[in-house]
């Protein structure tokens, strides 16, 4: 490897670590290629990328050697749009599948990498020129987006305007979680989440399989729909070349509302004494409405009328649903005996007894029917009752 020192006093406009390396061609082509990172202190990763290696196998690849070269200064940007800072890195450049060289990083105090590669080459032939990335915190190869015909003696790129080569890395298959039920004929509360997102990837949530709202754009965080309707929802993941389903399904549930019944209620005069409700189905729901008191209604407390009972009953998914019918409550009736009751001998003839209002019945001692007979009754005093 040869590191290249630069001249005193050079200005270096893009700090961080460039990859510079000479790519050969069999032909009689080379490249050189450079490629750095945003910042020294730059993390080597972020782990939402890829799934961190816990081993690390580089790739093998043996370039030929060139006879000309050409000179590329290149950054390696990943698919978030950062820019890859790991020493362990190592660039291939290739013609269909032969390699035409290859580039280890070195960092300078100045946070520069250079990278020098002769490979072997025998024209000068323009051929295009295709990258391959070793990311060693992912331990895998990624193809590239970039395509570069062969100039012999060509500069391309520069540490202050590098060349970008840009990593085509699959999206990242992040975790799809989120429960949630509500009622029938209620706002719906059920709620997705994705557990990370990248940059320049869009989302799309999928409910029963069909595309279910706007595609969402990575933030580099984690995602979250709300307010879902009842289904079983899935999310895919969208760059500009694949397409990745992310891990799991999130399951929100509609419940339906109770089935309320409610009986009729018999009409009630306005003195009789307050009496619990009931007829309500199924049991354990309260009562609620004008003159109801803890479940129990009170025809004393209420003018002479027809008022609204409500029976609502709460079940254990925590819907509710209720059914009304109405009471009527009487006026208590004014009776009087016309005319009034006046005393009698006990021999007398009977006494057709009459009352308003019309429609009632006599009861007593002395009493059959609607007339009193004084010798039934025998001599004293006797209340009659209407």
């Amino acid at each position: 490897m040869k590191i290249k020192e630069l001249p005193s006093g050079t200005k270096r406009l893009f700090a961080g670590f460039l990859f510079l390396f000479t790519i050969g061609l069999c032909l009689g082509i080379g490249i050189t290629v450079a490629s750095p990172a945003t910042s020294l202190n730059q993390a080597v990763l972020t782990t939402n990328l890829c799934e961190p290696a816990q081993t690390h196998t580089p790739p093998d690849w043996v370039p030929i050697a060139p006879q000309s070269t050409m000179t590329m200064t290149a950054v390696i940007q990943l698919p978030d749009l950062t820019l890859s800072s790991n020493l362990e890195n190592v660039i291939g450049a290739f013609v269909g599948s032969e390699c035409r060289g290859i580039s280890y990083p070195y960092a300078t105090d100045e946070g520069l990498v250079f990278f020098s590669i002769s490979p072997g080459s025998q024209t000068n032939a323009a051929e295009t020129i295709t990258f391959k990335v070793y990311l060693y915190d992912c331990d895998a190869v990624y193809e590239t987006s970039n395509t570069i015909v062969y100039q012999a003696d060509y500069n391309e790129g520069s540490e202050e305007i590098p060349y970008y080569i840009n990593v085509l890395m699959p999206p990242v298959s992040f975790a799809v979680s989120g429960t949630g039920s509500y009622c029938m004929g209620t706002t719906p509360g059920g709620e997705v989440t994705l557990s990370g997102s990248q940059l320049n990837v869009n989302y799309q949530l999928f409910k029963d399989d069909i595309a279910y709202g706007d595609l969402v754009a990575g933030t580099g965080a984690a995602l979250v729909w709300e307010n879902l309707l009842a289904g079983t929802y899935r999310i895919t993941a969208y760059d500009a070349t694949n397409a990745v389903e992310m891990n799991g399904t999130a399951i929100i549930s509609e419940w339906p509302l109770p089935i309320v019944e409610l009986a009729d209620f018999s009409p009630v005069c306005g003195d009789v004494a307050a009496f619990s409700l009931t007829g309500g189905s199924p049991e354990g729901g309260n009562y609620t409405g004008t003159g109801v008191t803890e479940n129990m209604f009170v025809p004393g407390s209420v003018m002479p009328g027809s008022y609204t009972i409500i029976y609502t009953f709460l079940d254990g998914n925590g819907c509710t649903a209720s059914a009304s019918k109405d009471i009527t409550v009487n006026a208590v009736p004014v009776i009087d005996f016309t005319p009034p009751l006046s005393p009698v001998c006990l021999n007398a003839d009977a006494i057709d007894l009459v009352a308003i209002p019309a429609g009632g019945s006599f009861s007593g001692t002395g009493v059959t029917g609607d007339q009193f007979i004084p010798a039934d009754a025998g001599a004293g005093t006797h209340d009659i009752t209407y």
